[in-house]
């Protein structure tokens, strides 16, 4: 039999070594495949790749440049690397069909599904009650037992005996001629050697040789979970692109301009200034209200230090004010007393920066009550919280100004980069005046104030345009992996999450963080990371309350002990929204086996 559908469509073949020569040269022979299909040629990274073997058909261009039309279109992967399978079905798993090939004389017995891009060589035989998962490659000759299953993207070469009820993990790699005995089962990853008996069972990520089959003295490493990574939505290259074009290379541009009117658009703000990192647009919005040296600023102590940062480089003292326990954010209780404080002691201070700390929004309906009644200003630092909305409105625009930060790891990312957003116009032209080296309007170049080299470029605009384009997507993925954390970790005793208090909060969970008690499990924090770490899992500690840091401990700091409560049991979980649901299964197999062991 043949996995083809009705009517004719084109077929590219992917990768065009010798596997897709021999493809090519299957389906010469197949005149039902022939009869359907149309052959349009080769995609391959190498467009040089055909240059010294003969064929009928051309390398087209590389895989990622090529413009599929997702109707008409079909591939075919001719690819024997799992890991090299993995990707490109990823980065194309949206724009193309991947078409499955089984040669005209392979036997297959009752009860054998196959999935999609799936390619099954001549003279093989499937017996009974077998599981092929989606990208499976099964070469010439290979014999595949009873009750056996071969899972996704796993590459299974020339002349295999796979015995009776063998399990093969995700990714696996056999070598021609390898015998796998009966009732085997091997793990994710594994590397089975050519000519390897396998008479044991493998863990995932095991490199094994010979007869019989032992493992490599250097194991395999584990690739990374990252806690929180770039994912690029595809759009960006184009972008990218134009800028290069159009030669708009060095900073500003079209693409800093449509950035700045795209987070205008999706924050409800009237204005915005693109900039070259989150803590510099918290250093303009300090200018920007008046703030000099021997000011006093309020903030959060519990944050990451560019929050206060700015505050020094101005000659100003940073008052550090404590967490409630409900958002983790600033108390507006313990907000109060220290204004009161400081005004006790005749020291007004000039702006409070409540921080969104990891996508939860602070209080901000008593945080605006409190400074307007004492008439302080309020900036807003959203850094991480970009999608997040306090009262239905996004937060960093509810205060004088809001801060963001599209620094790597964030919910959307221009490599480095932040922006300042205001509904006042005169503060957005003024910090974009200030960003450009506070440059005078005149035939010479001419300063009256000291400025700075704050501006983004407009390559890393083209970025941040590409991301806008998914900021909803990328909010629902981060508030899903919340939610899975959630539902199979809730129930462990001393395990609590960061959670919004009602429905006044919506929070991007751009991190999921935990706090781990102790005394109920019996475990900490950095026991736990350590587990992790052993999985190659990334995973980090709370950020450290700023009034225990060395360079702020001599600062004022009006606290209630919470955050640093919070910051002796907490953990923030992988939480990228490029996380798979195998990435977000090991990390919680390895929560739980910790927590039960």
């Amino acid at each position: 039999m043949e996995v083809i559908v009705k009517k004719k469509f084109n077929v590219y073949i992917i990768g065009a070594s010798g596997f897709g020569r021999e493809i090519e040269s299957w389906i010469s022979l197949s005149n039902n495949f022939k009869n359907r299909f149309l052959i349009k040629g080769y995609l391959d990274d190498n467009i040089y790749a055909l240059d010294s073997y003969p064929s009928r058909y051309k390398v087209l261009g590389k895989i990622d440049d090529f413009q599929f039309q997702k109707n008409k279109d079909f591939v075919l992967l001719a690819i024997a690397d799992p890991t090299i399978k993995e990707s490109i079905v990823g980065r194309l798993k949206n724009k193309v069909n991947f078409l499955s090939f089984i040669f005209s004389n392979v036997i297959i017995g009752k009860n054998v599904t196959i999935g999609e891009g799936t390619i099954i060589a001549p003279n093989c035989v499937l017996s009974t009650n077998i599981n092929i998962g989606p990208y499976v490659t099964i070469n010439l000759g290979t014999h595949i037992g009873h009750d056996s299953t071969i899972s996704d993207f796993s590459s299974i070469m020339a002349n295999v005996d796979i015995s009776g009820s063998v399990k093969i993990g995700e990714s696996v790699f056999i070598g021609s001629n390898a015998t796998i005995v009966p009732r085997i089962i091997i793990g994710d990853k594994t590397k089975i050697t050519a000519g390897s008996i396998v008479l044991n069972n493998l863990p995932e990520y095991s490199f094994v040789f010979g007869n019989p089959a032992k493992k490599m003295s250097k194991p395999i490493i584990k690739p990374r979970i990252f806690l929180s990574s770039p994912h690029m939505g595809g759009a960006e290259q184009k972008y990218i692109q134009d800028a290069f074009d159009s030669n708009w290379i060095a900073p500003l541009g079209p693409n800093v301009d449509n950035f700045e009117d795209s987070i205008v658009k999706y924050c409800g703000v009237k204005y915005a200034a693109a900039l070259n990192s989150g803590t510099a647009a918290i250093h303009l919005a300090l200018i920007l209200l008046g703030v000099d040296r021997g000011d006093e600023v309020i903030a959060s102590s519990l944050t990451f230090s560019a929050t206060l940062n700015p505050i020094v480089y101005l000659g100003a003292t940073p008052v550090m004010v404590d967490s409630e326990p409900g958002t983790w954010n600033i108390c507006p209780e313990t907000l109060e007393i220290a204004i009161k404080s400081r005004l006790s002691k005749g020291r007004k201070p000039k702006a409070i920066i409540p921080v969104h700390l990891y996508g939860m929004p602070a209080n901000m309906e008593k945080i605006m009550e409190i400074a307007n009644r004492y008439e302080i200003p309020v900036i807003e630092d959203a850094a991480e919280a970009l999608g997040s909305r306090y009262n239905d409105k996004q937060v960093g625009t509810i205060g004088k100004i809001g801060i963001l930060s599209f620094n790597g790891n964030k919910i959307i990312t221009t490599s480095g980069g932040g922006a300042i957003i205001s509904d006042d116009k005169e503060l957005i032209t003024k910090a974009r005046f200030l960003s450009k080296q506070a440059r005078e309007i005149a035939p010479h170049y001419q300063h009256t104030e000291v400025g700075y080299n704050y501006r983004i470029s407009n390559i890393l605009a083209g970025i941040g345009l590409g991301q806008m384009e998914v900021i909803d997507k990328r909010v629902i993925q981060r508030r899903d992996n919340f939610d899975f954390y959630k539902k199979n970790l809730g129930k462990i005793e001393g395990i609590s999450f960061q959670e919004e208090p009602d429905n006044s909060f919506f929070p991007n969970h751009w991190l999921t963080t935990i706090l781990i008690d102790p005394e109920e499990t019996g475990k900490t924090w950095l026991e736990l990371q350590a587990e992790l770490e052993k999985e190659n899992i990334e995973s980090r500690p709370l950020w450290k309350p700023m009034h225990l840091q060395p360079i702020f401990s001599t600062f004022p700091a009006y606290l209630n002990g919470t955050s640093e409560e919070l910051f002796s049991k907490g953990l923030c979980l992988p939480s990228g929204s490029n996380m798979t649901e195998k990435d977000r299964m090991k990390v919680l197999n390895t929560i739980i086996n910790f927590f039960t062991k």
